[in-house]
C-alpha cells in the first residue's frame, strides 16, 4: 500500500507549526509527525521525501549555477588553448597558429620572431591579439562565441572579460576552431586614469604613476661574479614595487617574478609586469611580460670606457645609448639609470656626456649614476656593500645633501664610504668621489658639463 502526504500540512515538532520543510544556506532541522494509524501492522515501512528546488540560480549546495543567455543555444565547446599572438610574418593576419608569442626561447643571442616577447616593447604597440582554439564535435554556428578573462599582475589585478567570436576552422583540423575578436575590435592597453572596460580595453601604466618601483639587470658571467648586489638593491628597497628582473643564467629565468634574459629589449623596457589571458573553466592560460617602466633601473655588468657601451648583453654588445634610444623607449616612467660597470660615465663626450645628452638634457631622466673609473667587483664584496648602503640612504638614513637629489646623494655617499670611484649626473652638473690614501675620500663638484 502506498500513501501520500503533503509535507506542508504535517506538524513540525522542531518549529511547532505546519510550515513545510523550509531550507536556508546555514541548514535547517525538521521533524514531522506521520499519522500512527498507517503503521498498525508489524513490518518495514519506507518513507520517500520528494523536494522541489526553488533556487533557480544556484545548486543545492548554494554554489552559483551557470546560465545561458535568454534564447541562446547550448553547445559542447571546450577551449583547448588560448594565448597572445602577433603578425610576425607581416602578412596582415596575426591569428595564425605559428604566430603565438613566447616569454622564453632557445637562443637569446639569436632570438627567433615571437621568442622572448615583452608586450608593448617587442613586439611594440598597445593592441592585444588574443586567439582561442576551441574543440567541438560539429562546426560552430556563425554567431558562436566564447568568453575568457584578461588581467595584469600590477595595474589591473581584477581584469576584464573578453568575448571571442568564431572565425573559422583551425588549419590543424581535429575538430578545432579559431575564436578571436573581429579585426579592428581588439583589446587595447590604456594608461590610467583611462578605465578598464570589458571587451574593449585594459589598464597598463604607461606614464609616471606615483608608485616607487625598481628593476635590476645583472649579467654575471665571470667566475667571481654573482647577483648579490642586484639582490641587495631589491631587498634594500623593500618599499619599492618590483618590476621584474633580468639575469643571464637560464636557470634563473621564470615567469612568476618575472625573471627574463639579459637582452637589449629588457634595457629598453626598463621594467615589466605580467599580463595573463585565461579560461577559468578549462584552466587554459597564457602569460607574458608587458612593459611597465620602473623608476630606477640598476645595471650590473661590464662597461667600456672606449666606446661608452654596456658589454653585458646576450644579443647586443656593446650596447650604446643610441641602441637603447631613450627618446623612444625611456619616456614613460624611468627616472634614474644606475650603471654598476666600469668607466661608462667617465666625464667625456664618448661616455658620460653621451649618455647625459641623450637622457638628462632632454628631460627624460632625473639622474645618472655609475663609475668614471673601475667599478667594484662582485668578488671583493664592495658592490654588495655599496648596494646595501645606497638602499639605506634612499629609504631611511639621510645622506649628505650635496646635489639636491637624494638618489644622487645616496649613490655618492655609498661609494665614498666604500672607497670607490662613483659619479653622479643631473641635467647640468656632475659630482664624483675622489679616492685618497688612508680612506680620506671626498666628493668633488659640482662640475658643469656640456
Amino acid at each position: 500500500m502506498v500513501l501520500r502526504w503533503e509535507v506542508s500540512v504535517l506538524r513540525c515538532v522542531e518549529h511547532e507549526g505546519c510550515e513545510g520543510l523550509t531550507a536556508s544556506p546555514s541548514g535547517e532541522r525538521h521533524g514531522v509527525i506521520i499519522p500512527v494509524k498507517v503503521m498498525e501492522k508489524v513490518g518495514t515501512y519506507r518513507f520517500v521525501l520528494h523536494f522541489y528546488d526553488d533556487y533557480a540560480d544556484s545548486y543545492k549546495d548554494h554554489q552559483v549555477k551557470p546560465a545561458l543567455e535568454i534564447n541562446s543555444e547550448w553547445h559542447k565547446w571546450q577551449i583547448t588553448d588560448v594565448g597572445f599572438y602577433y603578425d610576425l610574418n607581416g602578412n596582415g593576419n596575426p591569428y595564425e597558429d605559428s604566430e603565438k608569442l613566447h616569454w622564453d626561447g632557445n637562443d637569446p643571442s639569436n632570438p627567433k620572431p615571437g621568442e622572448f616577447s615583452i608586450l608593448r616593447q617587442q613586439p611594440e604597440g598597445n593592441v592585444l591579439y588574443i586567439l582561442a582554439h576551441v574543440e567541438s564535435p560539429k562546426v560552430p554556428p556563425p554567431d558562436a562565441k566564447v568568453v575568457v578573462w584578461l588581467r595584469t599582475s600590477a595595474t589591473d589585478q581584477k581584469g576584464i572579460k573578453v568575448t571571442l567570436r568564431y572565425s573559422g576552422a583551425c588549419p590543424q583540423g581535429n575538430n578545432r576552431y579559431h575564436f578571436h575578436k573581429p579585426f579592428g575590435q581588439e583589446i587595447v592597453m590604456v594608461d590610467p586614469p583611462n578605465p578598464s572596460i570589458d571587451d574593449k580595453q585594459i589598464q597598463v601604466h604607461q606614464s609616471p604613476d606615483g608608485v616607487a618601483e625598481v628593476t635590476t639587470y645583472d649579467h654575471a658571467t665571470d667566475p667571481s661574479s654573482n647577483y648579490l648586489d642586484s639582490e641587495a638593491i631589491e631587498v634594500g628597497l623593500s618599499g619599492y614595487q618590483k618590476r621584474g628582473r633580468a639575469r643571464d643564467d637560464r636557470g634563473q629565468w621564470e615567469k612568476n617574478t618575472p625573471t627574463l634574459p639579459t637582452m637589449l629589449r629588457f634595457l629598453k623596457a626598463a621594467g615589466v609586469e605580467k599580463i595573463k589571458v585565461f579560461d577559468p573553466l578549462s584552466k587554459k592560460e597564457h602569460e607574458l611580460p608587458v612593459k611597465n617602466q620602473a623608476d630606477i633601473l640598476y645595471y650590473s655588468g661590464h662597461g667600456s670606457g672606449e666606446t661608452g657601451g654596456l658589454l653585458s648583453c646576450l644579443d647586443k654588445h656593446p650596447v650604446l645609448v643610441s641602441d637603447i634610444n631613450p627618446s623612444a623607449n625611456w619616456k614613460e616612467d624611468l627616472d634614474y639609470f644606475i650603471i654598476a660597470g666600469c668607466s661608462v660615465l667617465k666625464p667625456d663626450s664618448t661616455n658620460g656626456f653621451a649618455w647625459g645628452n641623450a637622457t638628462l638634457k632632454k628631460g627624460i631622466l632625473k639622474g645618472l649614476c655609475g663609475y668614471y673609473g673601475a667599478a667594484p667587483s662582485d668578488g671583493s664584496g664592495k658592490s654588495v656593500s655599496i648596494a646595501d648602503e645606497f638602499a639605506v640612504f634612499i629609504t631611511s638614513n639621510q645622506p649628505p645633501k650635496i646635489t639636491g637629489d637624494r638618489v644622487l646623494d645616496a649613490w655618492l655617499e655609498a661609494n665614498r664610504k666604500n672607497n670607490s670611484e662613483g659619479i653622479a649626473y643631473n641635467a647640468t652638473h656632475y659630482w664624483k668621489v675622489v679616492t685618497e690614501p688612508l680612506w680620506f675620500d671626498k666628493v668633488e663638484g659640482p662640475f658643469a658639463w656640456p
